[in-house]
């Protein structure tokens, strides 16, 4: 499931995946990839967690993306770094990537699949790609189109222009930028805040803002999540806690 380069840690109504390779980066090669895609499988069959958040160890680098000396050793057209990120995007439980420091490469990828980014004040961005006559592949330009506009995602990527942390937070690929000591408390808020929401609303609504984001919504499929929505008990709770003025128990059910 998990690996010495990537673990996982469940803890109540979270889960935290940990890049674990800070003298290299947190470079991720095929096995770290295949261990990565393992621990989101698992999370997503865990039906007591209610969200995912993806972060590195050390103090230099959340991320450097794939490992450069097995570039040539790849099938790209079966890309095994695309295919975890497209995972990570995919996952059904909302998920934070707590950037603890700088992010290159494909980690500039893995980090926009996330559904929320937390940066600290001295992390930058620099995608290297057209540095090294890489072309990225087409899930990750449109993540990097949809979430970010076309113009920054030309200086990203056709430029490869290094970006620092207020920059970034401009172009909103941060959703938040806080000192290195507040990175944690920042993270443990809004995991604590996301987890005590009522999951079916959070997952369906997930769901559907991407679809919508990439021009593939199915409205068949959201107006079916609608309805499970109002037909649950957790919207009888939702209500009853609002007028009662408490925290609201949310079951998933």
């Amino acid at each position: 499931m998990a690996s010495d380069y990537v673990t996982l840690v469940m803890n109540g109504e979270r889960a935290t995946i940990t890049l674990n390779r800070p003298d290299q980066h947190n470079k991720l090669g095929v096995d770290e990839l295949a261990a990565l895609i393992s621990a989101l499988e698992h999370v997503e069959n865990q039906p007591g967690c209610r969200v995912v958040v993806l972060t590195g160890t050390g103090s230099k680098t959340f991320c450097s993306g794939f490992d450069i000396n097995q570039i040539n050793s790849v099938d790209w057209t079966q890309d095994p770094f695309e295919r975890a990120v497209n995972r990570v995007e995919g996952l059904s439980l909302p998920t934070i990537c707590a950037l603890n420091g700088n992010v290159y490469g494909g980690g500039t990828d893995l980090a926009l699949a996330c559904d929320f980014r937390i940066g600290v004040e001295r992390s930058s961005l620099h995608l290297p790609a057209a540095e090294i006559g890489v072309h990225y592949g087409v899930r990750g330009l449109r993540r990097f189109h949809t979430r970010l506009g076309l113009g920054a995602a030309k200086r990203i990527l056709l430029a490869a222009e290094p970006l620092d942390c207020h920059e970034l937070h401009r172009l909103g690929y941060l959703d938040w930028v806080v000192e290195t000591s507040m990175l944690q408390k920042r993270t443990n808020e809004l995991a604590q805040r996301l987890a005590a929401l009522a999951p079916l609303a959070v997952r369906g609504m997930k769901r559907a803002l991407n679809q919508i984001a990439d021009g593939t919504l199915d409205e068949t499929e959201s107006k079916r999540a609608i309805a499970e929505c109002f037909d649950s008990t957790d919207i009888t709770e939702g209500v009853a806690a609002k007028i009662q003025k408490r925290a609201p128990r949310f079951t998933g059910h």
